[in-house]
């Protein structure tokens, strides 16, 4: 019998096998995707990014070469030397200088994990963390105990060979300062956030747009990364290809037709304006006001009231547009709302509006 207050047996959910879900894998290659996004965001001119090439993602420059293993975990384990990964990335990071013997080669180790303390007492070194000693090691502390615990690790053969035949100087410089175990880094959506950030500034700074275009450019750059990833052709990305994407993306084409039509008029000395550029702010309803500012409200309707004119200005998304808003609503009246952007000096003059309109002084 059908539940009358059911859904309907079309649109239950249906049931599955938990251990056959792929969330724990897909929330791992979208935390490598936005990662890697990070990083192509901060290559600089002559860097390279390749992707799934030399680990999850390396930056390559000026004969260096920094490979990147990503592991989002969730936060719900912590990792030691013992753990399978990290003895993974340590025969990744000797698998990657013996494939790149022109290169000095670096290693990160990036993981939501935190660093643990090993359940055995006699794999930790003074009685704490192995992998905590590993950075006061690469400092300058003795490497004595660190390396007989790694060389009784189930390792490669090929990497118990590189590591044996390192004298304990060549152990501390080019083996223990070239791996970084950034632990506990940000989640999902922490990493997600600081892309977006990331690319509102560089679209600023870089095209000096908005930041809903940097907003924009998100889904965008990762459909890019993730092409790239699969692509059977050369898996790399350079700075020039974030700022062609940033063009695709933020540019408007118009037909060359209509654009020489609007130069031959603007030179003939007809107008092009945006007619609707006036709108009466009651046409446009108020966002939810989770900070009201009452103190900056004021203090700007004061200004107003005194001099006649207010001009709020600072950095893009900072809420001036909402505050000229709120002191509106607070003044009471009719208000519009014009939108100067990309005017020309004569219809910014003339208030956004067409040369026969007319409107109260």
């Amino acid at each position: 019998m059908t539940s009358v207050f059911g859904s309907g047996p079309g649109l239950d959910s249906p049931k599955g096998d938990v251990a056959r879900q792929a969330t724990a894998s897909l929330r791992g290659y979208g935390y490598q995707l936005y990662a890697s996004g990070l990083a192509w965001l901060g290559l600089g001119d002559g860097e390279t990014l390749y992707l799934e090439v030399a680990e999850d993602y390396a930056v390559a420059a000026r004969g260096a070469l920094a490979g990147t293993q990503v592991k989002d975990t969730g936060g719900s384990t912590s990792i030691t030397l013992q753990t399978a990964h990290v003895r993974d990335a340590i025969d990744s990071f000797v698998d990657l200088v013996q494939r790149n013997p022109k290169r000095v080669v670096s290693f990160h180790y990036l993981t939501t994990s935190e660093i643990g303390v090993e359940r055995s007492i006699e794999h930790r070194i003074a009685g704490g963390a192995a992998l905590h000693y590993w950075r006061r090691a690469a400092a300058g502390a003795a490497v004595g105990p660190l390396r007989a615990l790694i060389a009784g690790l189930d390792l490669k053969p090929s990497t118990k060979l590189y590591l044996e035949a390192l004298p304990d100087k060549g152990f501390r410089c080019d083996f223990l300062q070239r791996i970084h175990w950034d632990c506990g880094a940000p989640g999902l959506a922490d990493v997600r956030a600081e892309l977006e950030a990331g690319l509102i500034e560089y679209v600023a700074s870089a095209r000096r747009l908005s930041s809903q275009t940097g907003k924009a450019v998100v889904p965008a750059t990762i459909e890019r990364l993730l092409m790239t990833v699969v692509s059977d052709n050369a898996r790399q990305l350079r700075r020039a290809d974030l700022l062609e994407l940033i063009d695709k993306t933020a540019i408007v084409p118009v037909p060359l037709e209509q654009l020489t039509a609007a130069f031959q008029g603007s030179s003939s000395g007809t107008t092009f304006t945006r007619p609707t550029l006036l709108v009466p702010a009651s046409d446009l309803p108020l966002p939810p006001i989770r900070a009201p500012r009452v103190d900056l409200v004021a203090t700007i309707d004061t200004a107003r009231r005194s001099a006649g004119v207010a001009i709020a200005s600072g950095a893009t998304g900072l809420g001036k547009s909402l505050a000229a808003r709120l002191v509106a609503e607070h003044g009471g009246g009719q208000w519009s709302i014009v939108d100067f952007r990309n005017l020309s000096p004569s219809d910014t003059a003339a208030g956004g509006l067409p040369r026969d309109a007319s409107h109260p002084g």
